[in-house]
């Protein structure tokens, strides 16, 4: 017997899609990595991540980057923020887990995160892709991010630094 699916409501990515837009060519906009291999059947049967066209092999990552925040009640604003939460964006979550988020400025750890989105955004176009985005940021500034997944076929070891 073939499994069964149905699509899920999402009401929080409904919510960014209508305020941010889908359209990536834009300076912010919103997307969910199955979406563009998702027929119009109603059932959520595109098993796949950003990543990696595996199904099954995504990265069940959280984040929102920002280039800049503010101006906040004491007209400040900052540059280059990171948001990175355990929590999906769902009233369970909100009511009944335990979560654990993150939010800070600073530039390296922003551009590590930009650059991983943008390895995200180019290979969830592409129908047969497995990537590997196994990095970390450089090492000398207050943070330090490392980026995953690392590839089942080789050791698990600290990732190259690429700066």
């Amino acid at each position: 017997m073939a499994a069964t699916h149905q699509e899920y409501a999402d009401p929080a990515y409904d919510a960014l899609k209508a305020g941010l837009g889908t359209d990536g060519t834009q300076c912010s906009w919103a997307v969910v990595c199955d979406d563009r291999f998702e027929d119009a059947d109603g059932v959520d049967d595109a098993d796949r991540g950003c990543l990696s066209s595996e199904p099954g092999s995504y990265n069940h990552n959280k984040y929102f980057i920002f280039s800049r925040t503010g101006p906040f009640a004491d007209g400040t604003t900052r540059s280059k923020v990171v948001f990175q939460s355990s929590s999906n964006l769902t009233a369970w979550d909100a009511d009944s887990a335990f979560q654990d988020s993150v939010t800070f400025a600073d530039n390296d750890v922003y551009d590590g995160y930009l650059r991983y989105h943008d390895l995200e955004y180019t290979t969830r176009h592409r129908a047969d892709v497995t990537a590997n985005p196994y990095f970390s940021t450089r090492t000398g500034s207050t943070y330090r991010a490392y980026f995953t997944p690392a590839p089942t076929r080789t050791p698990r070891t600290r990732p190259a630094t690429p700066w």
